[in-house]
């Protein structure tokens, strides 16, 4: 709620136009305080060995994710952006530690996904990036957390899928 808060804040005495802000339900958790002025990327998470990109309340799933796959050995960033659009491309770039890993997790379909691992393979031509979103089948009507685990969302299938990307890159 913190940041929601912050976030208005901003919207109203900050930014000189029109503004969408999105607060869904299921914001709290390891999102509880308001992070807005660390910029419009936050890493939660650094490690060497990949990196999931996401934003909104899916960065819960994606640090309990990354908790996941470092226990299985694998240290993973996790980064979670702030605005959505304009894409906050400097920042992630500047944020980028050269993972060859990169998972891109969203809550949508045909959201933002697409357009950012393209520019995240400008970023890091090498890097083996995927994509983790609702998919284009129809979403039954459930507790989140039971979608999440439906669509592949939850904290073990985006462990799984970052595990998958890995294989691919050896």
């Amino acid at each position: 709620r913190a940041e929601l808060k912050d976030m208005l804040r901003w919207a109203v005495n900050e930014y000189d136009g029109p503004v969408a802000i999105r607060y869904p339900r299921g914001g709290d958790g390891l999102l509880d305080e308001s992070c807005w002025e660390n910029g419009p990327v936050v890493t939660y998470r650094r490690g060497p060995d990949g990196m999931i990109l996401t934003y909104g309340t899916l960065t819960n799933e994606a640090i309990k994710a990354a908790d996941i796959l470092a226990d299985r050995g694998i240290r993973v960033s996790v980064m979670r952006l702030q605005q959505i659009h304009p894409l906050p491309l400097e920042a992630i770039r500047v944020m980028y530690d050269g993972q060859n890993t990169i998972l891109v997790a969203e809550e949508a379909v045909g959201g933002i996904a697409e357009n950012l691992a393209w520019h995240m393979s400008r970023m890091a031509p090498n890097a083996k990036i995927a994509v983790s979103d609702l998919g284009k089948g129809f979403i039954t009507h459930g507790d989140i957390a039971s979608l999440y685990r439906y669509c592949g969302l939850d904290a073990a299938s985006i462990a799984d899928k970052m595990m998958e990307v890995r294989k691919i890159e050896d």
